[in-house]
C-alpha cells in the first residue's frame, strides 16, 4: 500500500474508534444524570457542553490529519463506529456501570432527604425562637 492509504486507513480506524469515544463519553454523562438528577435547564447545558467539546476535538482532528478536508469515509467511520457502540456495548456498559454506581445513588439520594428534611428542621427551629420573642 502506498503511503496515502495507510495514512486514510488509519484515520477510518481514529474516526471508527472517535466515534465510539464519543457515544462513550455520552453515556458517562447519562449515568452522571442517572446518579445526580437535575433539572432540564442543567440538562440542556450539559449537552450543549457536550456537543462544543466534540465539535472541536472532531474540528482539531481533521485539521491535524486533512488539513480541514472532510472524507466520507471520516464521516462513515463516526457513524460506524458509533452504530457499533450503541448496537454492541452500551447496554453491557451500562448496566455495568449503573450496578457499580447503585451504592452511590443510594447514598446521594439518601444524603438529599437528610439534608432536605434537616434544613426544614432548621427553617422551623428559627420560626418557633422568632415567635417566642
Amino acid at each position: 500500500m502506498s503511503a496515502e492509504v495507510e495514512k486514510q486507513f488509519c484515520f477510518l480506524f481514529l474516526s471508527f474508534a472517535w466515534g465510539m469515544g464519543m457515544c462513550w463519553i455520552y453515556d458517562g454523562l447519562i449515568i452522571f444524570r442517572k446518579i445526580v438528577p437535575h433539572s432540564r435547564r442543567w440538562r440542556d447545558l450539559e449537552d450543549l457542553i457536550y456537543w462544543l467539546c466534540m465539535t472541536a476535538q472532531s474540528f482539531y482532528l481533521l485539521f491535524t490529519w486533512h488539513r480541514g478536508e472532510i472524507r466520507s469515509y471520516i464521516v462513515a467511520g463516526l457513524i460506524a463506529g458509533s452504530l457499533f457502540y450503541v448496537k454492541m456495548i452500551r447496554l453491557v456498559y451500562q448496566t455495568m456501570m449503573m450496578t457499580v454506581l447503585y451504592p452511590v445513588q443510594w447514598f446521594v439520594k439518601k444524603l438529599s432527604i437528610f439534608l432536605r428534611k434537616s434544613r426544614q428542621n432548621l427553617r422551623i427551629d428559627i420560626e418557633k425562637k422568632e415567635r417566642n420573642r
